[in-house]
Order: structure tokens, then sequence, then C-alpha cells
């Protein structure tokens, strides 16, 4: 695999932006977001073998 490859996938959702501002409405959805996302990864994976929960997403991840 050649680098500029390896490294795209070290940022798979891309990289992270700073906001121009911390808002409290920018900070409630952050705060959202985190609180939902263990039940919307449990629906993505629920059907996964163990085999393929095991598979790294990159060499040597």
């Amino acid at each position: 695999m050649k680098e500029s490859d390896l490294e795209k996938l070290k940022y798979p959702i891309g990289k992270f932006e700073v906001p121009v501002e911390y808002t409290t409405g920018y900070i409630s959805s952050k705060i959202e977001e985190i609180a939902n996302f263990p039940e919307r990864l449990k629906k993505e994976i629920i059907h996964l073998s163990e085999d393929q929960l095991n598979t790294p997403y990159r060499p040597a991840g």
C-alpha cells in the first residue's frame, strides 16, 4: 500500500475542522451526537461476525 493511501485511511471521516465559534447550540449538538453514538454503532454492527469485527480497517491498524 502506498503511503498516500495509508494517510487517507487515517481519517476515514475526514480531518477535524475547528469550528469558527463554540456556540451553545454547537456544543449541545455534539453532546447529542456522542450520546446517540453507541446505539447507532450497535445497529450497524449487530449482524457482523467475530471475524468481521476483528478486521483492521488499515494495515497494522
